[in-house]
């Protein structure tokens, strides 16, 4: 393998692979001041992008075919740019993909502002994608019960009801947004079937 290649130009890379024509060819993530010494020290490292590995053999749902195996990282890959896209904001020309020649799909974010992200930063962007840590009481108010004394008798009622806080909201944003439109989407999808069916739906 040779490492430590380092190009002025598009053609001068191409010609250098003419050359020689590899088997494969790598290149690296992070952005080097001096991507053609010997050392990472000597490099001088400046910053890298953000990348994701999507490989379908580690997702949790079981395939029967290759071609389901595929297509079931294909949807994964596309709920990741959705995330990426809306709960990020980083714009459709800072965001690369690439199929990785057998099993999933290489996603890497060249945006500026993640550059210079270190690990636990880069931590972070995960734990949000994969819902750690996520609480429920952040998206649901309480309960409200109020009693009402009205001489004779005392009657609670309820001041206000359980609801997710972003209902509220027609844009909303984040986990709250994306669980409101799932609860729409699954009560709509309910209510038009018949009792028995959305019984069954819903103890699903």
């Amino acid at each position: 393998m040779r490492r430590h290649k380092s190009f002025s130009s598009e053609g001068e890379a191409i010609e250098y692979l003419r050359g020689m024509v590899p088997a494969h060819v790598y290149h690296s993530a992070a952005y080097y001041q001096f991507p053609g010494a010997g050392t990472m020290k000597e490099k001088k490292w400046e910053g890298a992008d953000l990348i994701f590995d999507l490989d379908a053999d580690h997702l949790p749902q079981k395939a029967r075919s290759y071609a389901e195996m595929l297509a079931n990282v294909k949807s994964e890959t596309g709920k990741l740019l959705d995330f990426l896209l809306e709960d990020f904001g980083f714009g459709e020309d800072t965001i690369r993909v690439a199929f990785s020649g057998g099993r999933g799909y290489h996603i890497h974010v060249h945006d500026p502002r993640v550059l210079t992200l270190e690990s636990p930063q880069r931590r972070e962007i995960v734990d949000y994608l994969s819902g750690t840590g996520l609480r429920y009481e952040y998206f649901f108010e309480p309960e409200k019960r109020v009693v009402i004394d009205s001489g004779k008798f005392k009657k609670t009622e309820i001041e206000s009801s359980k609801r997710i806080t972003s209902f509220d909201d027609a844009e909303g944003f984040g986990w709250g947004k994306r669980i409101s439109l799932y609860l729409i989407h699954f009560l709509k999808d309910i209510s038009i079937k018949n009792d028995n069916e959305a019984i069954d739906e819903m103890k699903i």
